[in-house]
């Protein structure tokens, strides 16, 4: 059994990089409270659900998403934890900056994990949830 790698979190990366480019201790301090101010921002910006979390082949999900901008077009992809993205289709962001999407699962999809991921625009952010799918009956 293989250790499990431990990853660098993006927030450390960033506020490296925010002192890497700050050239006195005053500019330093703003530049990394801009950087954390700037990541909580899009960490709580975008969120993402799946009802039900576990579907059946052939079976209906719907991919709620939140704290997208105001009547953003939203890119739905999924892909198992090691595997290519496949698209799912776009969704539009109303005003409040939700949307629903109503999504079905191939017959003859491979059982197990997903992750289903929703980004606006050019995708430079994203939300992801995870969901199984699971035998037809």
């Amino acid at each position: 059994m293989r250790p499990r790698r431990r990853r660098t979190p993006t927030v450390l990366f960033v506020l490296t990089l925010a002192a890497a480019s700050a050239t006195t201790t005053g500019a330093l301090t703003a530049a990394a409270a801009r950087a954390r101010s700037q990541l909580a921002g899009d960490a709580a910006a975008l969120r993402l659900t799946v009802t039900p979390i576990h579907v059946r082949q052939g079976g209906t999900m719907v991919l709620h998403g939140a704290g997208f901008p105001a009547q953003a077009r939203v890119l739905l992809q999924a892909t198992p934890p090691q595997g290519p993205r496949r698209a799912l289709g776009t969704a539009r962001a109303g005003s409040s900056g939700t949307f629903d999407a109503t999504i079905r699962i191939a017959r003859r999809a491979a059982l197990g994990v997903y992750v289903a991921i929703a980004c606006p625009g050019a995708c430079t952010r994203q939300a992801t949830v995870s969901f199984r799918v699971m035998q037809a009956r």
